[in-house]
């Protein structure tokens, strides 16, 4: 995934922090609010799942 903006690479930090230690997002994440990084996770997910469909096709 590719998190774009000012905050996209602390994004990806604490996403895969969080997934790694098995953590809530808020709880790993430092510098920038949980609500943010769900937030561009969610249109991240909705831009992959576009470009799987549109490989299907």
């Amino acid at each position: 995934m590719n998190f774009s903006g000012d905050k996209g690479e602390e994004v990806g930090k604490t996403l895969l922090l969080a997934a790694l230690r098995n953590e809530s997002v808020e709880s790993t994440a430092k510098n920038i609010s949980g609500q943010t990084v769900r937030l561009h996770a969610q249109r991240e997910g909705e831009k992959l799942l576009q470009r799987a469909r549109s490989n299907l096709q």
